[in-house]
């Protein structure tokens, strides 16, 4: 339950933190920010500024029982996505939540994958 954020060139810790939860999974989302996945919540940890979590939002509870495979948050954060995997009965099934900040509500999507690209179109 204890981060640490180390600079191994200067073999020193940049940043620590004690989590209260068991983080399942974790990815760098920024040059300077850590998203960190629990049981039941979403945090971002910045490595720049203070030492506090910000949560960003609540796991659904269709996920309970998925183990986490990935995290991808949109570069403006409006949206994020949190991708999920189980095997019930001898069969795979990934659960994908999507997370509108704006909105701030959640949708259940039956899916394997998901990430957010922005794409000009010219004309």
């Amino acid at each position: 339950r204890e981060l640490q954020v180390v600079d191994f060139h200067k073999q020193k810790i940049i940043k620590s933190y004690t989590m209260k939860r068991k983080v399942v999974y974790y990815k760098w989302i920024s040059t300077t920010t850590l998203g960190l996945v629990t049981h039941s919540s979403v945090f971002h940890w910045s490595i720049a500024g203070s030492n506090s979590l910000t949560r960003k939002f609540d796991l659904l509870h269709e996920l309970e029982g998925y183990a986490i495979t990935n995290y991808h948050v949109d570069k403006k954060q409006n949206w994020f996505a949190v991708q999920g995997i189980s095997n019930k009965n001898d069969k795979s099934s990934g659960l994908l939540q999507l997370y509108s900040a704006k909105k701030k509500i959640s949708q259940a999507i039956p899916a394997f994958a998901a990430t957010f690209t922005l794409s000009l179109i010219h004309i």
